[in-house]
């Protein structure tokens, strides 16, 4: 288990360079977390609901159907999508990223890891659980100024729940020396993939999209995650040897592919409920989702090569075992 972080090899940082910049990290960490200590966004009671989120992301609205259903549907729509990103994201920063750093710190590498470490891993946690509590508090200030409610659903949460038991399902293929890696990498991979692709929207998006405007808000404190899970990755990765390397990437695509999937899928159980609660048959609806397109292949996801290039930013692209895993050998 100490060669979890045996960090004196090329290309990673050695063990006090490593405590080094955990240390600047947290010492930085309260007067850099953007969410906790700027003022929050405040939509205002004139925002547009269709304008919510980019339509892009409800890839039915313009479906003959939909149409027919008139304006205050699809505003419904547009903020009920709003909504369901907020807690997807929500989910994944608390039952994902939160929980698997919170497990890093109170795992069995307890007596080798580095102090600073711990604490950085902790501060990220503050961070994501925060940042979940101000998602929630985001969905009910835009329930105030669309006057739409969250429509419920049973299955909100079953995205992040996929993620978590293929995370699991991950797990049970480790032990207890090659788990801390794999939860690591796992960790790192989605974040910097969630961040790049938030990037994106924000980038690309209508800059006056209430939903853009709260996660640029989040982007700065994911991005300062991002970099420090680089840094944890590529010295965690450089303390294995080649049979511990080889259990890690044969269980690692098993818990990629589960986030990718929660990440991108469209819930048709959730999307045919709200289609019928607008006046759709169960008939008309299940003909609008079955013109969605499904969750992407890996060779065309943008969330997998979002994690291809943070391999390759950090010099690991050659790796024999990475480039099993993305398949680029």
């Amino acid at each position: 288990m100490a060669g979890f972080f045996n960090l004196e090899k090329q290309g990673s940082l050695s063990m006090g360079q490593i405590d080094d910049y955990c240390d600047r990290y947290v010492e930085q960490w309260d007067a850099s977390a953007n969410v906790r200590r700027k003022d929050r966004y405040l939509a205002a009671s004139g925002s547009r609901c269709a304008d919510m989120i980019n339509p892009g992301l409800i890839p039915y609205l313009d479906h003959p159907f939909v149409q027919s259903l008139g304006s205050d549907a699809r505003d419904f729509l547009s903020v009920q999508k709003c909504y369901d990103m907020l807690v997807l994201l929500a989910d994944h920063e608390t039952e994902m990223v939160a929980r698997v750093c919170l497990d890093l710190v109170d795992s069995a590498w307890h007596a080798v890891r580095p102090r600073a470490v711990r604490k950085a891993l902790l501060s990220v946690a503050v961070d994501e659980s925060y940042h979940s509590l101000v998602a929630e508090e985001d969905i009910e200030q835009l329930e105030r100024v669309s006057g739409i409610a969250l429509f419920p659903s049973a299955q909100d949460h079953e995205g992040v729940e996929a993620a978590a038991t293929a995370l699991l399902a991950a797990q049970g293929c480790c032990d207890e020396e090659t788990l801390p890696a794999l939860n690591l990498l796992v960790i790192a991979l989605m974040e910097n993939a969630t961040t790049d692709e938030l990037a994106d929207m924000v980038r690309f998006g209508d800059q006056d999209c209430p939903f853009l405007q709260i996660n640029q808000q989040h982007l700065r404190d994911e991005a300062r995650h991002r970099l420090l899970f680089r840094q944890l990755m590529r010295s965690a990765w450089a303390g294995l040897d080649e049979g511990k390397r080889r259990v890690v990437s044969e269980a690692l695509p098993i818990a990629l592919e589960g986030y990718m999937t929660s990440m991108m899928r469209l819930d048709q159980k959730i999307h045919a409920a709200r289609l019928c609660h607008l006046g759709l048959s169960a008939e008309e609806a299940e003909e609008v989702l079955e013109q969605v397109p499904g969750v992407p292949p890996m060779d065309v996801n943008p969330l997998w090569w979002n994690m291809w290039t943070c391999i390759a930013e950090i010099g690991l692209e050659e790796d024999p075992h990475f480039k099993r895993v993305f398949g680029t050998g």
